[in-house]
């Protein structure tokens, strides 16, 4: 099953519960502790706060708008952490974004969500990037 994490309002078709950080399955909008049980993941999925995601998706489309296409998706990613920490080791320790500790789990899974984003808004499918293979495992 293939999932998208969008920082929109929704209604999780699950429970009906009003949501802010929607977890598309199949196009279908779920709230991440619904997504994580149709899925089969843990608690350390989805995890990242809401604002994270926002600027990440903010960041994403000012870099679409601002930069030439990107070969790799990891370029996009490591842009962001160098735009936006200001301490820490990125994927190996904590880093501090907006004065907020960001734990390696959220870390990884912003990145993963920059990545599929940046390959949506660019209108190229994943496979097309040089490290695309990555993110289809």
């Amino acid at each position: 099953m293939m999932y998208v994490i969008a920082p929109i309002d929704s209604v999780c078709a699950n429970c009906n519960r009003k949501i802010k950080k929607t977890v598309f399955i199949d196009h279908i909008p779920y709230g991440s502790e619904c997504a994580k049980d149709i899925l089969g993941l843990t608690d350390d999925d989805f995890g990242a706060p809401l604002w994270l995601y926002k600027l990440a998706q903010e960041f994403v489309n000012n870099e679409f708008n601002l930069h030439s296409p990107y070969s790799w998706l990891s370029d996009v990613q490591v842009n962001f952490f160098n735009e936006h920490a200001t301490s820490g080791k990125v994927w190996e320790k904590p880093v501090v974004i907006e004065g907020k500790r960001i734990k390696v789990a959220w870390q990884i899974e912003i990145g993963r969500y920059i990545a599929f984003q940046y390959a949506e808004v660019s209108g190229r499918p994943i496979s097309e990037f040089s490290d695309g293979e990555y993110y289809t495992k």
